[in-house]
C-alpha cells in the first residue's frame, strides 16, 4: 500500500541521516530504489501525499521534513504533467536538500529566539556543507546537485546563495523551493507554530 511506502520512506530518510552523522557516506542506490517506490505510489495513486498526516513525526524535525517536500515535491510535479523521470530527480533532490544541516549546531537549528547575523550566515551555509557531501557521493546527478544548490533561490533575486531571479533558477529547483517553504510553513517549529496548509 501507499501507506507501507511512505513508512519504508521514512525508515529510509533515518538511516541515510543516522549514515551521514556516523560515516559521513550517502547510499545513492537504496535512495534512488525508495525514491522511485515513492513516485511509482504517487503516479498511482495522486491523493497518496494526504496520507502523510496518518505517518506519526519523528522526533527530529529534519526526518519529517525531508520526507514531506520529496513527497510534496514529487505530488506537485505529478500535477503539472511532469514525466516519471523527473519527478525522480525532483524527489530525490527534496530529500536531499538539507543534508548539509546536519554539520550544523542542533542549538541553532532548534533554538527558538530569533537568529544572530552570524547564526544566519552560518544555517545559509547549508547548501555549501550539503554540496559538499553530494561532491563525495557517487551517483548523484548533475539535475539533484542542482536542486539542492538553488533550493533556496527565489524568482525575485532575493533568495540565496546567489541573489538568482526567474528562469537563472532550475524549475526543478524552484519547485523544490516552493515545497520546502510550504512545508516549513505547516509545521510546528521551535520560533514558531505552524500554520493551516489552507
Amino acid at each position: 500500500s501507499a501507506e507501507k511506502v511512505f513508512r519504508d520512506y521514512e525508515s529510509v530518510i533515518g538511516d541515510i541521516y543516522k549514515g551521514l552523522e556516523n560515516n559521513g557516506n550517502l547510499d545513492m542506490v537504496v535512495i534512488s530504489k525508495t525514491v522511485s517506490k515513492v513516485v511509482g505510489s504517487i503516479v498511482r495513486n495522486p491523493d497518496a501525499c494526504m496520507l502523510l498526516s496518518a505517518i506519526g513525526k519523528k522526533d527530529s524535525y529534519s526526518y519529517s521534513h525531508a520526507l514531506s517536500s520529496s513527497v510534496l515535491a514529487a505530488a506537485l510535479g505529478r500535477q503539472i504533467g511532469l514525466p516519471v523521470h523527473d519527478l525522480k530527480t525532483l524527489a530525490t533532490g527534496a530529500l536531499l536538500c538539507d543534508i548539509g544541516k546536519l554539520e550544523i549546531p542542533s542549538s541553532i537549528l532548534n533554538k527558538s529566539a530569533p537568529l544572530t547575523d552570524d547564526e544566519w550566515q552560518l544555517v545559509k551555509q547549508h547548501i555549501s556543507l550539503g554540496m559538499n557531501i553530494l561532491d563525495k557521493t557517487p551517483d548523484v546527478s548533475t539535475e539533484v546537485k542542482a536542486i539542492v544548490a538553488n533550493h533556496h533561490e527565489r524568482y525575485d533575486g532575493r533568495g540565496y546563495p546567489n541573489g538568482l531571479q526567474g528562469s537563472a533558477i532550475p524549475p526543478l529547483a524552484r519547485i523544490a523551493g516552493l515545497v520546502d517553504s510550504y512545508d516549513a510553513m505547516i509545521s510546528d517549529r521551535s520560533y514558531a507554530n505552524g500554520v493551516s496548509p489552507a
